[in-house]
């Protein structure tokens, strides 16, 4: 099964609609393997929308193989967020094949926040058989 949510310049989606969709997805798509979101322009996307998002996911997508998320320009989003987005994603270590994360035009990540997503993925994701990380200004 495949879910495609994109997003894509919505920006009156709050984090509790962010909240409730990755509630959904956790409950309902058990059996889930591909996961593609885009929140590409959503202003609203902040540190507490991915921690919620990531654990949703992660932690009741057991079968996750491939995932894909796009936060380019979500200006609220830092080093805690991308931190909590990898230490989520360590716990679908054992299915996850395929990551694909960009966080293009995203001012509030630094070093620090790549390095622990970096740590992350290079300490636990040992199954994994394509990376593509994406930063831009």
């Amino acid at each position: 099964m495949i879910f495609n949510s994109d997003q894509n310049r919505c920006r009156k989606i709050s984090e509790k609609g962010v909240e409730c969709l990755t509630t959904k997805l956790g409950r309902n798509f058990k059996r889930l393997e591909t996961l593609s979101l885009n929140f590409d322009g959503m202003r609203n996307i902040n540190d507490v929308t991915v921690k919620h998002l990531s654990n949703k996911i992660c932690i009741n997508l057991q079968r996750l193989s491939k995932l894909s998320i796009n936060f380019g320009e979500c200006r609220s989003l830092t080093d805690n967020g991308i931190s909590a987005l990898g230490s989520a994603i360590t716990l679908a270590s054992q299915s996850l094949k395929d990551l694909k994360l960009s966080f293009g035009g995203v001012p509030k990540v630094t070093d620090q926040g790549i390095k622990s997503l970096g740590l992350s993925i290079s300490s636990h994701l040992t199954n994994l058989g394509n990376l593509s990380l994406t930063f831009r200004q």
